[in-house]
């Protein structure tokens, strides 16, 4: 696995989830989530060396464990500093809350403490808000190459950063800017994930809209998404994300309108898992096609085309009277 350079400065690594590499100074790198696990931090790692790169500071877009779960490896081996947003803090430092929350606050049962939910814990050393940002360095700027490439003569671009609040598929979600280039984690995800995932997952479906307008008004030359290509084609991208949301409303909402009554949650959840022909490959996967239903329903509800009612010890979700 070798970085994919965007430019002289900012690069990435493809994989499951892309991991992003900024260069900081002659020989120091800021880091952009960090996989799933150990195995993958390692990779991140030999990537760094082959370019005479060391990781000084890891940026953590949002608290899935799939983002951050080779983050206690980089630092460990290598000592990175470690900054993420403030909202999402909390659950990095403590990831054993995360199938607490998908469980209802409750007691989760085993099959939900999996790598995929639960990844290593991290001390997160800054914790960040939104807007301009200069990622510390033991370094200056860079002022000489750093590669075989760049001692030919070229220089490396400036580094400017910015940390963008992206929430909605994590509440505190944020993204990287660094000049022209966005770093988008999940706020948009690959047509390719839509058309083979019916319950695309966002914590808040109208922080998740918000995100995506606030991307397509920005407009940046290149999009480098948390899974997937990188994209110049934003505009195409966050529309296919907004259908793919307004989409999955509707469906929630059609299900839920079919009877005077109303349906329960895990009657809309299996309606459209039988429409979809999704079968479930376990705990995680139910319980976070489970959330994506939810945050649809309280949507729907906020806009009201819904209305929660409890009738028979039963919640369901009913067009209002």
């Amino acid at each position: 696995m070798t970085i994919r350079w965007m430019n002289q400065t900012v690069g990435y690594l493809p994989g499951p989830v892309n991991v992003g590499v900024v260069r900081l100074g002659r020989d120091e790198a800021l880091v952009i989530d960090a996989g799933l696990d150990g195995d993958r931090g390692k990779k991140v790692l030999r990537a760094l060396e082959a370019e005479r790169l060391r990781p000084s500071v890891l940026f953590l877009t949002h608290s899935h464990a799939d983002h951050f779960g080779g983050g206690a490896l980089l630092a460990k081996r290598a000592g990175v500093l470690v900054a993420a947003p403030a909202e999402e803090a909390a659950f990095i430092r403590r990831p054993r809350l995360e199938p607490f929350a998908l469980y209802g606050l409750a007691e989760p049962p085993p099959g939900l403490r999996t790598k995929f939910l639960q990844a290593p814990p991290l001390e997160v050393d800054l914790e960040l808000e939104p807007g301009p940002w200069t990622p510390p360095s033991a370094e200056p700027r860079l002022e000489e190459p750093a590669t075989a490439e760049l001692r030919e003569g070229r220089k490396a671009d400036p580094v400017e950063t910015e940390i963008v609040d992206l929430g909605g598929h994590a509440p505190g979600q944020c993204g990287l800017r660094i000049g022209d280039i966005l770093f988008a984690a999940d706020a948009l995800f690959p047509p390719a994930v839509w058309a083979k995932h019916g319950f695309v997952y966002h914590a808040s479906v109208d922080g998740a809209l918000a995100s995506i307008q606030a991307i397509a008004t920005a407009a940046p030359r290149l999009l480098i998404p948390g899974h997937g290509e990188p994209s110049d084609d934003v505009a195409s991208l966050a529309a296919a994300n907004r259908e793919g949301i307004e989409n999955l409303s509707r469906a929630v909402a059609q299900v839920a309108e079919r009877t005077d009554e109303g349906a329960s949650t895990e009657a809309v959840l299996a309606a459209l898992a039988r429409e979809w022909d999704h079968q479930f490959r376990g705990l995680p996967d139910y319980f976070l096609a489970r959330a994506c239903v939810q945050a649809h329903l309280s949507h729907l509800v906020a806009r009201r085309r819904l209305i929660p009612v409890i009738e028979g010890g039963r919640l369901l979700w009913r067009r209002p009277t």
